[in-house]
Order: structure tokens, then sequence, then C-alpha cells
């Protein structure tokens, strides 16, 4: 393996240093192949402190070269500048000359760092490394930026129960309004609740009125109430009068409706509920009495509240509390370190040297490495490719994901009954490479449900689960927890799958939306997630930048590139032009419409509706299909207002996405639509442009298409400075970019 940069960055702060001369470079590298990239070189390098200069730019020490013995001279590397770039010393000029990102691993530069890989190991030991320590124990390591004091860390913790304790009450006082303000009908529609009204016949209750048990009948059952429903033992549950029948109930028996209880006992057709005690509930339990014993009348009984994944977020965070460890880890408070000889002599060929790099990165992680992937980048192919290098190495990995349809994605990814995705987990599985076991009841993927559900756990290399599925396992049972789309999860939530294994490899995007983001109806304080958390307390060194999208036009992503990302990131060549029957790949319509309030709760705005439908038409007669464009807006009153918009063009609605934006987070179309809603004189622009989190959810709208992108809105409004912090820049800067490349076109609301 190559040689340790501990040893490396304590000789050169040794020595006399100058940059690299850029014209004195001569090297015979005639018949030679290097796999790897300068990336990976600057990364280790930025990990220590010695490597880094007064302003902040990484210094990449050179070597002789035939040997690791250093030269003195280095190559500098800056992210200050608008694109970032690395830099040698120009003689003829007496300047800096900067080489770009791309170009660098052109050059022969990357000869003179060889040795600092695991690709490559010296002949002969450099005689700064002290032989008697130098091999395989030699760690890189990453100190975090500050240490909490004791008092701090243990608030942190406090913190995050709190903050389990106000998602538990928010959650209740969500389903219990709903429970108020829809019919029944419509909450069991939106929620889980047993679909029919039950006749009492069908219930009893015990002479103490503490306890009843409410009986499905076995015709309306075709799975059990927790399959078909949604209720399982332990839940907390709302049981409502619908019909008193021959029963006059009293106005304060109404009123205190519905009765609120607990699910102790579920069977097939049977729920059994033991009713809340308190004195809210009195008059309640007196009606609903009343009701049973007359036997006349029907019940309905919805869900409240769930306490299972809370209780299971609330162990995870006691336990890594416990554990000082992973507490240190967590916290921030004790180094992370990389062994590169983790990484020796493994390749990921199917990778570009981004991805490589962050697999490999991964592979030397001790304790726990993040993965940056914004949108396109390949983040999930990574993934399953480190997945597959953990397996043969005969490790036992945990493989995760926030939802059902994430985790399913990283066993199959496209794969269907008929077709196999040759990257994903089932192709390895088919194979023979690896043996798979899906955990947990929530799957709607008829692949993973036939061939993975009902795995044992035990003897499988690789068990996917839901973050919270993952609280069945005990402590480090695993060598290595993968956890896709952490940025979207909560801390809590994603210690549990860091519980779950001795080493914790996370990867996501910070800069789109966090775990409970605002809404239009209530502002909250932003939660970060543990990905993020990490990356402030470890700075970026902790974590490695997936660099090439593979999913848009470059016009597309240009501006959330310089915007979102430093310029950080390149386009493929696969997909640089990409355009769809001649549409111009990225388009705006300054709309000066007006917004008007929808059910008192949300906006919408039927100036924007018709350019919306009118641009979806213009794309399905260019021959784009419907199921290929999505439609995206921040409100949902303005859902309707579009398909409405639609149906009135030609008298139907066609098979087109249209969700928010926060909905359609992980997606992508070919082309995408987007509706800001907002118009009005005094500016008023909502949480759009809310500090950070605005910028994130315009992040999302900006990065779903591939082909073309159509943003509708008012400029003026969402461009308007307030008194209070926004993102109002970030819009103004949009609308700037789209100016530039004259693609605003004016339309009268």
């Amino acid at each position: 393996m190559g040689v340790c940069l501990a040893d490396v960055a304590d000789e050169f702060e040794r020595l006399d240093t100058s940059l690299v001369d850029g014209n004195s470079l001569q090297i015979d590298m005639e018949g030679t192949t290097l796999e790897f990239s300068m990336e990976h070189v600057r990364r280790s390098c930025a990990a220590h402190d010695s490597l880094i200069d007064a302003d902040g730019r990484v210094m990449i020490p050179l070597h002789e070269p035939d040997s690791a013995e250093l030269t003195g001279e280095y190559l500098l590397y800056s992210e200050s500048a608008l694109i970032p770039a690395y830099g040698v010393f120009d003689t003829s000029q007496n300047t800096t000359r900067r080489i770009g990102v791309d170009a660098i691993d052109e050059t022969k530069y990357r000869w003179l760092v060889r040795f600092w890989t695991a690709h490559f190991e010296p002949d002969v030991v450099p005689s700064y490394v002290d032989q008697t320590s130098a091999g395989p124990e030699s760690k890189a390591v990453v100190n975090p930026t500050e240490k909490l004091t004791d008092v701090d860390a243990q608030q942190f913790y406090d913190h995050l129960l709190e903050f389990v304790a106000d998602m538990r009450d928010a959650e209740r006082d969500e389903m219990r309004s709903a429970f108020d303000s829809l019919s029944y009908d419509r909450f069991r529609r939106q929620h889980d609740a047993i679909p029919v009204g039950l006749p009492i016949r069908y219930t009893e209750m015990d002479a103490g009125g503490d306890i009843c048990t409410i009986i499905v009948p076995k015709e309306k059952m075709q799975r059990s109430i927790p399959a078909a429903f949604g209720l399982y033992p332990d839940n907390e549950v709302m049981i409502d009068i619908l019909n008193a029948g021959d029963v006059s109930l009293a106005d304060s028996q109404r009123a205190a409706l519905p009765v609120e209880g607990r699910s102790k006992k579920i069977h097939t057709n049977t729920i059994t509920v033991v009713l809340d005690s308190s004195g809210t509930n009195s008059d309640a339990k007196t009606g609903l009495q009343k009701v049973f014993d007359a036997d006349t009348g029907a019940v309905g009984v919805g869900k409240l509240h769930n306490a299972v994944p809370y209780d299971r977020e609330e162990a995870a965070i006691k336990t890594t509390r416990e554990k000082d460890e992973k507490s240190a880890v967590v916290t921030g408070n004790d180094p992370v370190l990389y062994d590169p000889s983790r990484a020796r002599d493994v390749s990921f060929p199917s990778l570009n040297e981004y991805q490589s790099d962050a697999a490999e990165r991964a592979l030397a992680a001790e304790h726990i490495h993040c993965i940056h992937g914004p949108p396109g980048t390949g983040k999930t192919r990574t993934l399953i490719a480190l997945t597959r290098a953990l397996a043969r190495e005969g490790k036992k990995v945990l493989t995760c994901a926030h939802s059902n349809q994430a985790t399913d994605n990283l066993i199959v990814g496209t794969s269907t009954m008929d077709t196999v995705d040759s990257d994903s987990l089932h192709a390895a599985a088919l194979e023979g490479e690896l043996s798979v076991a899906r955990v947990g009841n929530g799957s709607r993927n008829a692949l993973v449900n036939e061939r993975y559900v009902g795995k044992s756990s035990s003897s499988a290399d690789v068990v996917a689960a839901t973050m919270s599925s993952a609280a069945q396992f005990d402590t480090d049972e695993f060598d290595v927890a993968i956890v896709d789309e952490a940025s979207q999860a909560s801390i809590p939530a994603t210690l549990i799958p860091f519980s779950a294994a001795e080493r914790t490899i996370l990867a996501g995007d910070h800069k789109q939306l966090p775990p409970y983001a605002s809404s239009e109806l209530e502002q909250r304080e932003m939660e970060v997630s543990l990905f993020e958390h990490l990356m402030d307390r470890y700075g970026s060194h902790v974590s490695t930048l997936l660099r090439r999208q593979y999913r848009m036009n470059e016009e597309i992503a240009t501006f959330s590139n310089e915007a979102f990302y430093d310029g950080q990131l390149t386009t493929a060549a696969r997909n640089q032009h990409w355009t769809r029957s001649g549409l111009s790949p990225i388009v705006a319509f300054d709309v000066s419409g007006s917004e008007q309030m929808s059910h008192g709760h949300s906006y919408r705005n039927e100036a924007e509706a018709e350019v919306v439908a009118a641009e979806v038409y213009k794309s399905i007669k260019k021959g784009i299909a419907p199921d290929e464009i999505g439609v995206l807006t921040p409100y949902r009153g303005q859902i309707g207002a579009i398909k409405d918009a639609m149906n009135r063009l030609d008298g139907k609605t066609p098979p087109v996405k249209v969700d928010t934006i926060d909905s359609f987070q992980g997606s992508e179309r070919s082309t995408i639509i987007v509706s800001f809603v907002r118009s009005n004189e005094a500016g008023r622009t909502g949480f759009l442009t809310f500090p950070n989190e605005g910028e994130r959810r315009l992040n999302v709208a900006l990065t779903r298409a591939k082909h073309r992108l159509v943003l509708v809105g008012d400029w003026d409004t969402l461009r308007t400075q307030t008194d209070r912090p926004s993102c109002v820049d970030t819009y103004d800067a949009l609308w700037s970019y789209l100016k530039q490349r004259d693609a605003v076109s004016e339309r009268e609301g």
C-alpha cells in the first residue's frame, strides 16, 4: 500500500517548501496506467491541518518521480475562487497558473502523488517514515472542528429526546385536527382507519367502561386489520359514534367525542382498546357506553398515534448516549479515523473516479463517513457497489433508508419481475455473489416481496430494512450500516441503524430539503439530519462529494451547480446537450396574475395554472408522453387549479403527475414544469423564501428535469426584498441567469 499521509504531512511541515514549477516537469510515463484521481489524493491531504495554508488552500506534497521521498514542492488547490482549480507556478509569467479540476487528471502530476494512494507502494520505505510504526495500522485522522463540553453533550441528547416528544405531540395534534375537520369517510381515505361504520352489535364494552372490543365483520375483511387498515397493537386510536341509533346523546357527550384509547390486542378481525381514563374523555365514554348498551348505531375507529417508531428512536438515542465510543462520534468529540489498508486491492471498475473515491473512503472509515450525492450523481449506484465489495470481504451489511420505497430501491433498483438491473443487489443475488433478506412488512414491491421478504436475516450477507425496522437488531450486530437518503432523516431515526453496526456510511445531499421542513401551513425550526450534523462537526473532510451529474442538460444544471454546490459539479458528456423534440432546455414565464386563498389554508393562482396547462399540452403534442412530464408547485391549493386548467383545455385531465415540490424530492422526469404561485403587490412569498430552507426547496425544484425545465411565476413578487431574513437573493440570481440566456417570456394574467 502507499505511504501514510500522516507521515508525509509531518515531514512536509519540516521542509522548506514551494509551489511546483509548472514549466520544469519532465517525466516519462509511457505505458503507465494510473487508476486513481487527484481528487482522491486532494481529499486525503485536506484531512491534515499541516497541509492547509493560511488562506485555507490545500497543499498537495509531491514526491520524487521514482521514490516516495519528498521534493519540497507542492500543488495548490483552492475552492475560494469562482471555479475551484489546482495551481502551479508559471516562471515565464511569474504568476500562478490554474489547472481545472477536470484537467488535472490528464497531467503528469498524478505520477508525483501515486505513493499517497493504496494503488502504489514504493520499493524503498522513505527516510521520513519510522519503519517500526509504519504499516497497516497507520491511519488518517479527521479532528472535530471543536469539542463539546460534557454539559453541552448531554444537552445535545436532551434536545433529541425533546424533539421526539414534540413529534409525538405533533402527530396527535395533526390526527385530531383531521378527525375533527374531515368526514369519517374522507379521514379513512387519507389516514389509517377501519373504512366502515361498524354496527354496535359487533362491539362490546366491559362493565367499567374502560375496555371495548370491536369486531370487523368477516365479510368486510380480505386481509387482517393491520394489513388492511394500518392499525397495530399499542397504537393510540380514536373511537367515534357515527350513528347513535336509538340513543339520545347529551351535547356534552357529543362534544367530547371521539373517545381516545390504546389498542391492546389485535387479531385477524378484532381490536381490543383500553380507553383513556383521563377526565377529558369521561363524558365521551359515558355516551359510548349508552350506545353500546342500546345495541344500536355504528362506530368508527381511526389511528391517533403510532408510538412504535418514536419508542424506537428514543431507545436509539439512549443506546448511543450510553456507548462512549458511539456517543463521542455523534457529538463530534472524538477524531474520526480512516485506515487506508481497508481499501487496498479493492477496485470499482463500474464507478467513475469520484464514485470510486467515495467508495474507497467509505471502506477506509473506521467509524463513519458521509457520501455527498447531489442530484443525478449516482449516489445509490455507489452504495450498491460499496455493499457488494463489503459482502465479498465477508462483512455483514445492513442497508437502510427512511422509506420503504427507497429501501427496496437499494435491493432491486429498476429491476422488475421480468427484467434485472445489472447494477443491483438483486443481480448480485441471482449470480450467487451474495444473499439478501428484507425485514419489515411495508414493502409494496412485488419482486422484493416474492424473493426477499421472509428470508432469514441472521444468515443473509445483506439485510435491507427501513431505519425504524432496524430497531429489531442488537447493538453492533452488523459490521457496516449503509444509509441512503440520510439527509432526509432525523438524527433520532438515523441513530437506529447507527446503533446496529460497528461502522456507518451515510449518503445524502444536505443542499436539498431536510427532515421535517416547514410547510405552507406551519413554520418549523429546521431539524438537521445526522448527515448534516456530522458535516458541521467535522467539516467536509468527513465526506466525499460525487462531482459528475448524469441527469440534466447542462443548461438546466448550471444554475443549481453555481448557487448550491459552489460550481464543483460537472456534467457527463452523454447528457450535456440533452433536449427533446427541439424544445429549449430551460424557459421561464413571467406571469403577472394574482394569488387566491384555496379553502382558507393554501394558495392557488389561476393565471399560472393556465400557463402550466398550455405547456403540458405543448409537450404532449411534441411527442413527450404524459408520464414523462411532472408538474411541481409548493402549494397544495395549486394542484387542483392546475388539474382543472388541464381539464378545461380538452375536457379531460392527462395522466401527468402534479404534486408538491417536497413530495417530488428523489424523483425525475423528462420535462418538469414548476408553478411558484405567489403573486401580490406586497411581495409576500411565505415559506418559499425562508432562509436556508427556501433555497433547498428551490434546489429540489430545479434539479428534477432531464431535458426541459419550465419555470412559471411572478418574478417581481419572488424577487421583492422584505425586512425579514430570506433567500430572495437566490431568486434574483436565478432571474438574472434566465435573462442572460434570453429564456424569459412575459405573460399577462
